[in-house]
């Protein structure tokens, strides 16, 4: 029991990892998706070893109409696909790392921010909530802005304990570098904004010069494909904003999905109970803020709170139905500030029962999150290596029949192998379907059709 007390908090810190992990991890190359999304930047990333060919581009916001975000994602994933030898696996490699590395950096430095308890209130939400069980696992763009989150508030903690330019051109690398990982991150910049504005160090508006001109650095990418292209990209983010998408706007279509995404605090989806849970928060911070006597934690969660009044009116004025995890970089906000609240002015007791039930109504949602994919990586890796072993070196097409985007991941597959895939309308067409037809090869939910010419020649 001794032993238990000296070494308490390094026993609680690893079984909430292994926690963590196990949700995030458990049959995870079974699990994860490779969809339209992971076959663009992986092909992306192929170009760039096999070929020398960098891209200048990476995600489009919102629709064929937006604009452009620069590639870093891309450059990212880079090392990660030249250790697999460009097999997708990287993308299970790197949701690893990356949560990891968000687990181990939010322990590190909220702790030194907020103190240990906050930090493991946090972690605990954070590792038991089936929203971010979910999304954790998705090797995409918005996977990042979680850490994108927690590394503006350790830039912004670090200006505040030592406002040098040095510290001053770190942030503006993080907002430089995040902001192209998926454009709902400009939440950071209203937050950042609103806490300089609040505490004013010493000569911040000279300083706040180098975090911008930072930001216009990380452009580049961007500013070389405008200069090759007659400035397309600046005239597509120019449009956006002055003609908007075209298409009518809805100011309250957003709750719905707000609705899904609040879920794990409420429980059933039901929008009056969103709304409760939305002005909770305000409660909670306003009670907060006024309570806090410390000048950084009383500007940190007045940000937050002018953040979260923020919300509705953003999505209105966005103007259509949001996906799920356009909310993702709001949650950091909102878990740091029930975090911190519940351990500074709630009876433990209380707060223990209080995880008991998050954890309790989080866990189904959980669970079904741990069956394999049928329409996974692993799943369309098999189908493509069972053409390889039933073709061999015959030249062939390939078509895909089944539900919207069934080809998606496939094309990338061939290319990884270099299957003798022709684009001779003459050569025998190989189909792979769902459902299975007749005579196919199953593999998995996936049918495979051989023509019986490929056949005769094995």
């Amino acid at each position: 029991m001794k032993t238990f007390l000296r070494y308490k908090k390094t026993v609680v810190f690893l079984v909430l990892l292994a926690i963590f992990l196990y949700i995030r991890l458990y049959n995870i190359n079974a699990r994860i998706i490779f969809d339209w999304d992971q076959e663009q930047f992986s092909s992306q990333v192929m170009d760039i070893l096999r070929n020398g060919k960098f891209t200048l581009l990476g995600p489009r916001v919102t629709d064929v109409r937006g604009f452009f975000l620069a590639p870093y994602f891309t450059y990212i994933l880079i090392p990660f696909f030249a250790f697999t030898r460009l097999h997708p696996i990287a993308l299970v490699l790197f949701v690893a790392f990356i949560n990891i590395l968000f687990f181990g950096l939010s322990y590190r430095l909220i702790t030194k921010m907020f103190g240990w308890k906050t930090a493991m209130l946090f972690l605990t939400l954070w590792t038991f909530s089936a929203y971010h069980a979910s999304y954790d696992v998705i090797p995409w763009w918005p996977i990042m802005l979680p850490l994108g989150a927690l590394l503006t508030w350790w830039s912004l903690w670090c200006i505040y304990k030592k406002n040098t330019l040095k510290n001053w051109v770190i942030l503006g690398l993080v907002l430089g570098f995040f902001i192209h990982m998926h454009f709902q991150f400009i939440f950071a910049y209203l937050f950042t904004a609103v806490f300089i504005l609040i505490i004013k160090p010493k000569k911040w508006y000279f300083y706040s010069i180098a975090s911008v001109l930072t930001i216009l650095l990380l452009l580049i990418p961007l500013a070389a494909f405008d200069l090759r292209h007659n400035f397309l990209n600046s005239t597509l983010f120019i449009n956006y904003f002055l003609k908007g998408s075209g298409d009518p706007k809805d100011l309250f279509v957003w709750q719905i999905v707000f609705t899904n995404a609040v879920q794990p605090f409420t429980y059933i989806r039901n929008g009056l109970l969103a709304w409760l849970f939305y002005g909770l928060i305000h409660i909670i911070a306003v009670y907060t803020i006024r309570k806090e006597e410390d000048k950084f934690k009383k500007s940190f969660f007045l940000a937050t709170e002018i953040l979260w009044i923020t919300l509705p009116f953003v999505f209105a004025a966005y103007g259509r139905r949001p996906s799920e995890y356009y909310f993702l970089i709001l949650f950091p906000f909102v878990y740091i500030l029930l975090s911190y609240f519940l351990q500074t002015y709630i009876q433990k007791g209380f707060i223990i029962a209080l995880l008991c039930l998050f954890v309790l109504i989080n866990v189904p949602q959980i669970i079904p999150l741990f069956q394999s994919n049928r329409n996974g990586m692993q799943q369309k890796d098999r189908v493509i290596r069972n053409i390889g072993v039933l073709v061999k070196n015959t030249p062939y097409s390939v078509s895909f029949d089944g539900p919207p985007n069934t080809d998606t991941g496939f094309r990338y597959l061939l290319k990884l192998y270099r299957y003798p895939v022709s684009e001779d309308p003459t050569v025998p067409m190989i189909g792979v379907h769902i459902p299975i037809k007749p005579n196919d090869f199953a593999v998995g939910i996936y049918g495979i059709t051989i023509p019986k010419e490929i056949l005769k020649r094995q």
